[in-house]
């Protein structure tokens, strides 16, 4: 992934008002971590760019076959707005999580537990690169919030070098690497590039 500044626009629109998900889709929530005792919910957004057009990219996250090379512990059952994603965790322990939308090529957003997390894929500049803006709102932000975005940005580097076809990441290492970084940036409320 390129570690380069680019200009997103945001001016992508979501209207989930009656999706019958039991989520609230507002997204614009604000936490102090200074009061902890306030937890509103917290959005943190990583942007990286993809060497992939975003047809690629989308196959990439979301067909099962090609999902497992990156990120081994997930699976769509239904790829559909109330379809299911199969998260099987570290200890075993497999949990169903719902998909709340899909705009292929384009948008995906599924519960991960009570937080929501969203991938939106853009053109780049250019051909064959995708800009991926991976967003994750947190409903509290605890101690395993860090550890379970690190998790994704370690598989999300894991899929760009796959795309590149270099060696995968070595988990651990890559983990470690960043972790810090996503505490900093939790605490900070900053955007973050990966």
């Amino acid at each position: 992934m390129s570690e380069q500044n680019h200009h997103h626009d945001h001016e992508h629109h979501h209207h989930h008002e009656h999706c019958g998900c039991g989520h609230d889709h507002n997204h614009d929530h604000s936490l102090s971590l200074d009061d902890l005792s306030v937890k509103q919910g917290l959005t943190i957004e990583f942007f990286g760019t993809f060497n992939a057009s975003p047809d690629l990219l989308w196959k990439m996250l979301t067909e099962n076959s090609q999902l497992k090379r990156w990120y081994p512990g997930l699976e769509f059952k239904q790829l559909k707005p109330g379809g299911s994603l199969l998260v099987k965790h570290n200890n075993g322990e497999l949990e169903e999580m719902m998909v709340l939308d899909v705009e292929p090529s384009n948008y995906l957003s599924f519960a991960w537990g009570m937080n929501t997390i969203s991938l939106e894929l853009n053109p780049s500049e250019k051909i064959d690169q995708t800009d991926l803006i991976f967003t994750k709102w947190l409903a509290d932000v605890e101690e395993k919030s860090a550890e379970e975005v690190t998790n994704w940005m370690v598989h999300l580097h894991s899929l760009a070098n796959l795309l590149e076809e270099k060696a995968i990441v070595s988990y651990e290492e890559k983990y470690q690497e960043l972790y810090p970084q996503v505490v900093e940036m939790i605490n900070q409320q900053n955007e973050f590039e990966f």
